[in-house]
């Protein structure tokens, strides 16, 4: 083995244990002891890291069924995973990162801050025995999560991909303006459904061949892993009342209240229905069923196979509580996250509505909205974090603490800081409508800042490059679509893409012609849809 290579892999593994040592409330900051980056190639690496090293966990638990405790080390990375592997994630990671939009809030640097806060999450699990079952097996106090790889490997990734090709405005913007997303998804989740159709569709592409086999070796692992996607990304979609109707219906049954703490009990009481996620069938020897978003769980009626299904019900609601988490990380972290991000979003949605994609301006009500956010969601999610004791009492109170302090300081600065953030929201505005009518169609966050300037010219579109998630389309599975020419645009209430031409390439041969991964390092801009009338 070469000395670059060790020192590779050695750097790989120091990056992912300073990135998941950091406490919690400094991930995102400049200044913190590992900075946030707007820099494309220092994100890549820091995710990549993450991704690596998770995956090693997956790998290494699979030769060895047993428990692992350790963190990644050197010999780990360089005996689980091989160097075309090790490449291919990082090329996969540079991938999605061109694919995400130079929007305000829904960009890489977001998709950046949820990845490392999600890490951080699984990490801080607090894995302790908590009794025993009849059988006399010790029980797991995270439900077996924390000595999952494979799900904590699913978390990671579907963080990374979440928000990959959002177009900054809400799925009911999409809904409304009959966008093509909108139709094909029935709206129902657009923005989500889109993401992981991108994600799964680039890592089914040919040049990451090692990357898929490595996560999903055998076809059994590959239902399990998409499940586990799906149901993690479109957890996050929270301003779907169904969506939010059947957390809130999947949390009483998992976690019920102290008032009520037998689940049986409860079930079986005058007057209290069943639960929608059990059909049961109190005849000998009959199966029942659990219904979890789009896994459909068969057990006996014997207590010990009930037990089972309650449990991976808990684990699917603890999954969803920690991407939301991850998601709002901002919320429950530090008042400079806060504000940093809250900025992000305000611009965002100023623009969306200067460019007559949406409803209502946003400013008005700004500083009473965020107050209303945090008492409707942040602070009962903070509480679920606490109350479902997977992170242990003390540092399930810390979500909740922080999310307290962050919402505190706001009524008392929110005032202030929302004239600021207005102010900074329509100055930035004009900066970008600026460089539209320059000519500039590579549209940056930030024209002041020259580390977005770096990401632009990293992202730039130069020639006909392809999009991955473009390939093994629905209608074509056999074929890539390839932009002739591609147009960027943010102004006016029309498609912001417009596409002037399309033409299919057999998929046989873009693998003879474009395998490297330059081919397909596509930006927010090149992401082909069919032409509308």
């Amino acid at each position: 083995m070469t000395t670059h290579k060790r020192k590779s892999r050695s750097s790989t593994a120091n990056l992912y244990n300073q990135l998941t040592e950091q406490q919690w409330e400094t991930i995102g900051l400049k200044d913190g002891p590992i900075a946030a980056q707007t820099d494309t190639a220092a994100i890549v690496e820091q995710l990549s890291s993450i991704l690596e090293c998770r995956l090693a966990d997956v790998v290494m638990q699979r030769r060895t069924r047993e428990k692992i405790k350790q963190p990644n080390t050197d010999g780990h990375l360089a005996s689980a995973l091989t160097p075309v592997c090790r490449n291919q994630i990082r090329q996969f990671v540079s991938c999605i990162g061109g694919l995400y939009r130079d929007v305000n809030y829904h960009k890489f640097e977001h998709a950046a801050h949820v990845t490392i806060s999600a890490n951080k999450l699984i990490d801080m699990l607090d894995e302790r025995g908590s009794g025993s079952s009849k059988k006399g097996r010790v029980r797991s106090t995270t439900f077996g999560i924390a000595n999952d790889a494979f799900a904590k490997f699913a978390v990671v990734f579907s963080a990374l991909i979440h928000d990959v090709e959002h177009q900054g405005v809400p799925n009911r913007q999409l809904c409304i303006e009959g966008d093509a997303l909108a139709i094909l998804y029935n709206d129902k989740s657009v923005a989500e459904q889109h993401s992981i159709h991108v994600g799964f569709s680039t890592l089914q592409n040919p040049i990451f061949s090692s990357f898929m086999s490595t996560i999903v070796p055998h076809p059994e692992d590959k239902i399990e892993f998409r499940r586990l996607v799906i149901d993690i990304v479109l957890a996050t979609d929270i301003a779907s009342q169904e969506r939010q109707e059947l957390f809130h219906s999947k949390w009483k049954e998992a976690f019920p209240s102290r008032a009520s703490n037998n689940p049986a009990m409860r079930r079986h009481s005058v007057g209290t229905p069943l639960p929608p996620f059990y059909e049961e069938n109190n005849q000998l020897g009959m199966k029942s069923t659990l219904h979890v978003n789009c896994a459909t769980i068969e057990f006996n009626n014997a207590n010990e196979n009930k037990t089972i299904a309650e449990e991976m019900l808990r684990v699917n609601v603890v999954l969803d509580l920690i991407i939301n988490a991850a998601d709002v990380a901002h919320t429950m972290q530090s008042w400079e996250n806060f504000v940093i991000w809250n900025a992000n979003l305000y611009r965002e949605l100023h623009e969306a509505y200067r460019n007559g994609r949406g409803e209502s301006d946003p400013g008005p009500e700004w500083f009473r909205n965020q107050i209303g956010f945090y008492d409707f969601y942040v602070l009962p999610l903070a509480r679920r974090l606490r109350k479902c004791g997977v992170f242990g009492e003390k540092l399930g109170q810390q979500f909740v603490t922080n999310a307290k302090a962050i919402r505190r300081r706001w009524l008392e600065e929110g005032m202030a800081t929302s004239r600021e953030i207005l102010k900074d929201g329509e100055a930035h505005y004009h900066r970008r409508m600026h460089q539209i009518r320059g000519g500039n169609s590579s549209i940056i966050a930030d024209t002041d800042d020259d580390t977005q300037t770096e990401r632009n010219k990293s992202f730039s579109h130069s020639g006909n490059r392809i999009s991955a998630s473009s390939i093994a389309s629905e209608d074509h599975p056999q074929a890539a679509c390839f932009p002739e020419k591609t147009t960027y645009i943010h102004s006016g209430s029309e498609d912001k893409k417009r596409i002037d031409g399309c033409s299919f390439i057999p998929r046989e041969e873009l693998c003879q012609t474009n395998c490297d991964i330059t081919a397909i390092q596509a930006t927010g801009a090149s992401y082909p849809r069919a032409k509308t009338a």
